[in-house]
């Protein structure tokens, strides 16, 4: 179980506030697929992904990252048992999905990127932190059905 501080509660949860799921959900998994285009195979039904103009103006895409940022807030209102809280979403994409482990943490790292560059400045290496802690938890969370 993972120990949380006040002051990482705190900055988890001043983050999450100011989340727009509609703009950084589309953001991060847009940029997720394009930086790291091999994670593109999971989303072949989503049509046009041939460059980052066509990744960026996707409508799939977008409502898959809106999907996405909502399922992070079941975490940030449940951060004292994200394991149990993301258990049939682990086992979705292990079993179902058979979505590579490791692409959890891309999404997560291209998500600090968008949430970094919307904070500006008050994203302070403090709040960084906390926030890499709560996505290291998370992403652990995701993965746990692979161990």
């Amino acid at each position: 179980m993972v120990e949380w501080t006040d002051a990482e509660r705190k900055a988890i949860t001043g983050v999450w506030g100011q989340i727009k799921p509609d703009v950084i959900g589309p953001l991060a998994l847009a940029r997720c697929l394009v930086v790291y285009p091999w994670t593109q195979r999971y989303f072949s039904t989503f049509g046009d992904l041939s460059d980052a103009k066509a990744i960026m103006s996707n409508a799939k895409v977008a409502q898959h990252g809106v999907t996405v940022i909502k399922g992070l807030e079941k975490a940030v209102q449940n951060m004292d048992d994200i394991k149990n809280t993301y258990a049939a979403l682990s086992v979705l994409h292990s079993e179902k999905l058979h979505v590579d482990p490791d692409n959890f943490r891309l999404l997560g790292d291209c998500l600090t990127v968008v949430v970094a560059s919307k904070m500006g400045s008050a994203f302070t290496p403090e709040i960084q932190a906390a926030w890499q802690k709560f996505l290291s938890v998370v992403v652990s969370a995701l993965g746990k059905q692979y161990h």
